[in-house]
């Protein structure tokens, strides 16, 4: 009964983030770190939870926002981010701590085609263009169709929850094949527009 009630109450939304922070670029980590900052004194909302992985070259974290309660971070010690498994694993246990019918996913991180990237840089490693979530302590990342299979796998497309909208804060991301690929997993894909100088 405490269960039903817990899940009747629950928030229609949650916003889930899962952020990548092995980067070789000075001060992206403070951006990383300012963003957890931000995200927690803001909270969770009547109409909406939040969770949030974070991982930096220190170790990564999770944390769940819910309205009304006071959260700490998780301390998850190394871990590899690009590994399709870690955003798994992260995912579902999002779900247990911010059930929800319709989920926002936002992803952050190096990766397609960044020349910052350990894996998919070209010209060097032309093989796993369409890698993201570069994790450049285990020199792994998370390539496309595993993201895909991922998704598939936690939001099953007769499942109780419905992935809305993923949104990627990384390179290039607004390739054809990503959409092609993602399709039918999420209603709204965005990307940021990569600057020319980069």
């Amino acid at each position: 009964m405490p269960q039903d009630l817990h899940e009747n109450t629950s928030p229609e939304w949650a916003a889930l983030f899962y952020l990548c922070g092995h980067y070789n670029r000075s001060g992206e980590k403070d951006a990383f770190v300012a963003a957890l900052q931000e995200l927690t004194q803001v909270g969770g909302s009547p109409a909406m939870s939040a969770a949030v992985y974070l991982d930096l070259e220190s170790g990564a974290q999770r944390i769940a926002l819910r309205h009304g309660e006071q959260s700490e971070p998780e301390l998850l010690g190394t871990v590899n981010s690009g590994d399709p498994e870690t955003l798994e694993q992260f995912l579902l246990w999002a779900f247990d701590t911010c059930p929800a019918r319709r989920y926002i996913l936002v992803m952050a991180g190096l990766g397609i085609m960044d020349a910052d990237s350990v894996v998919g840089r070209p010209p060097f490693d032309s093989a796993r263009l369409f890698a993201i979530c570069d994790d450049r302590a285990t020199n792994d990342a998370i390539e496309l169709h595993e993201l895909s299979a991922t998704l598939k796998t936690v939001f099953p497309a007769d499942g109780p929850r419905r992935l809305e909208m993923l949104a990627c804060d990384m390179y290039a991301m607004q390739f054809m094949v990503v959409a092609y690929e993602l399709r039918g997993l999420v209603d709204l894909l965005v990307g940021i527009q990569p600057r020319e100088s980069q």
